[in-house]
């Protein structure tokens, strides 16, 4: 019983250690099949969500919605400021507007999407995201955009470690399960995403040099 509800519980396991989704448990609501309470861990990483009061027919008010702005406000379109399109390997340079590099197809490894997110406002660019499979299981994801002019960024010594990546100086992050190499190089910056925790930074590294233009 959860929040006064009857509730049906269920158990999943991943089906290996090596999944992105962890031990879970889900409480769900037997008269209306509402997830009421969740319990997931991954790793060392523990998260529980809970409804404390539940109710069905909750008399809610008009002015609980109401938002109440400052004068000065502007109300923007988040569909103006940026948009995603699916396009393809091959298209990908006509899009981004200029050649760039990308990671061969290799040892298993295939491109399973790649989509153009067209920025506008304070930042203003195309911007490239290329995700990766090995198997049925996400690699990498490389995102490639034009490098910002005039940016100046002090590394975070907590977090960031200095790197060399195909001759050119870059930085590589390890937060918990979160991992990113990133690197500028001819107009463009780098940035890739170690999904798969088997990858190693000095695999990936290699497998860099190894990289392709795509014209």
């Amino acid at each position: 019983v959860v929040a006064g509800r009857e509730t049906i519980v269920i158990e999943a396991e991943p089906h290996d250690k090596y999944s992105l989704f962890g031990h879970a448990h889900f409480w769900i609501d037997k008269e209306n099949w509402l997830i009421i309470k969740m319990l997931s861990e991954l790793g060392d990483q523990r998260s529980e969500m809970v409804y404390q009061t539940f109710e069905l027919e909750a008399n809610l008010s008009d002015d609980l919605f109401t938002l109440e702005l400052p004068e000065d406000v502007t109300i923007q379109d988040l569909n103006d400021v940026s948009s995603t399109t699916e396009t393809t390997i091959d298209e990908a340079a006509n899009e981004l507007g200029q050649t760039f590099l990308y990671f061969p197809e290799e040892n298993g490894i295939e491109i399973a999407r790649v989509d153009l997110t067209e920025i506008h406002g304070v930042i203003d660019r195309n911007e490239l995201s290329i995700e990766y499979m090995k198997g049925d299981i996400p690699y990498i994801n490389l995102s490639v955009f034009p490098t910002p002019e005039n940016l100046e960024e002090l590394p975070d010594e907590n977090l960031e470690e200095m790197v060399s990546v195909r001759g050119q100086k870059g930085t590589y992050i390890e937060f918990g399960t979160f991992r990113s190499l990133s690197w500028d190089e001819s107009g463009l910056t780098y940035s890739v995403l170690l999904t798969d925790p088997n990858l190693t930074l000095d695999t990936l590294i290699s497998w860099a040099d190894r990289m392709d233009w795509i014209e």
